[in-house]
C-alpha cells in the first residue's frame, strides 16, 4: 500500500486541503471493510470466452434476480419442517443456524452493509439458498466435479489481486464472523454451477449476424456496426443465457420438493 505520509510531503495544501484530507483519512480508518469489498468485488465481475470459467459472484446475483421472481409462485408450500428448520429441499433440511449465516454471508460477501439488511427479504435470500441447492445437486447429477485445488486457486488469485496474504483474508473474515471454509464453500457451489452453465447452457447458445443486425437497427445504436457488433453478440450471449437458467430453474423447482417453515424463517436476524 502507497505511504500516505511521503505523499503528503509533495506538495503545501492550504487549510481546506488539509480539511478534505482530515476528512478522508476518517472515513479509510476501517480497513477490514475496504479490504473486505477489494477482495470480493474484483472476483465478481464477468468474464468472456474460457475465462468464463470463474464469473461467480455474477452467478450468485442471477441467482438472486431471477430467484426474487419465481420464489412466491412455484412451490409456495409452507410447513412446520423437522427440527425447526427453515425449509426441506428435497429431504434436504436448511437449519436456523444454517440459513443465519448464509444469511450474513450474503452481505458480506456482496459488501452490503448490514443496515441493508431490510432492504433484501429474508425469503429472497432463503429462495436463492434453495436455487443454489437445486443447481448444485443438478450438476453432480451430470457428473460435475469441483476439486480443493480448483477452489484454492480462486483464494490464492484474490490473495494476489488484492495484496492481501491468506492470513490476512482469514482475519477480515474472522472480524465478521465467518472462516476461510465459509469463504471456500461459497466459492466451491459458485464454481460448480459456473461449470454447469459453461458445460449444459452456454454450448447450446447460437447467435446469428440477423440477429446482431436486427438488435442493432432497434435499439437505434449510432456506433459504426463494425466497432460493436462483438459488444452486441456479447449482450445476446449473456441474454439467453438468463432466459436459459431461468427455465432450467423453472423446472427444477417444479420437479423439487420445498417446503417453507415460514415460523423458523421469521426468527432470521
Amino acid at each position: 500500500m502507497p505511504n500516505k505520509k511521503s505523499k503528503s510531503k509533495k506538495t503545501q495544501p492550504n487549510k481546506n486541503k488539509k480539511v478534505k484530507k482530515s476528512i478522508k483519512k476518517k472515513q479509510t480508518n476501517k480497513k477490514p471493510v475496504k479490504e473486505q469489498k477489494i477482495i470480493f468485488k474484483k472476483e465478481n465481475r464477468r468474464r468472456s470466452g474460457k475465462e468464463s470459467l470463474i464469473i461467480l459472484g455474477i452467478i450468485a446475483v442471477l441467482i438472486l434476480l431471477i430467484g426474487a421472481v419465481v420464489f412466491y409462485r412455484i412451490h409456495n408450500t409452507k410447513t412446520e419442517a423437522t427440527q425447526g428448520a427453515v425449509a426441506i429441499v428435497n429431504g434436504q433440511p436448511i437449519s436456523q443456524e444454517e440459513f443465519q449465516r448464509e444469511y450474513n454471508f450474503f452481505f458480506f460477501i456482496q459488501g452490503i452493509p448490514q443496515a441493508y439488511k431490510v432492504a433484501i427479504s429474508k425469503g429472497t435470500i432463503l429462495n436463492q439458498t434453495i436455487n443454489e441447492m437445486l443447481l448444485v445437486d443438478y450438476a453432480k447429477s451430470k457428473g460435475i466435479k469441483v476439486s480443493d485445488k480448483e477452489v484454492d486457486n480462486v483464494v490464492n488469485k484474490i490473495s494476489k489481486m488484492s495484496n492481501l496474504s491468506i492470513e490476512n483474508i482469514t482475519n477480515i473474515l474472522k472480524q465478521r464472523g465467518f472462516t476461510m471454509n465459509d469463504l471456500k464453500d461459497y466459492y466451491k457451489k459458485n464454481l460448480m454451477i459456473t461449470k454447469l452453465i459453461n458445460e449444459t447452457i452456454l454450448p447450446k447458445i447460437n447467435v446469428s449476424d440477423e440477429e446482431i443486425q436486427k438488435f442493432y437497427k432497434d435499439n437505434n445504436i449510432t456506433t459504426p456496426y463494425n466497432e460493436t457488433k462483438d459488444k452486441i453478440r456479447n449482450t445476446l450471449i449473456q441474454n439467453k443465457e438468463a432466459e436459459m437458467i431461468k427455465q432450467l430453474l423453472n423446472e427444477l423447482r417444479a420437479k423439487a420438493t420445498i417446503k417453507i417453515n415460514e415460523t423458523a424463517l421469521s426468527k432470521i436476524q
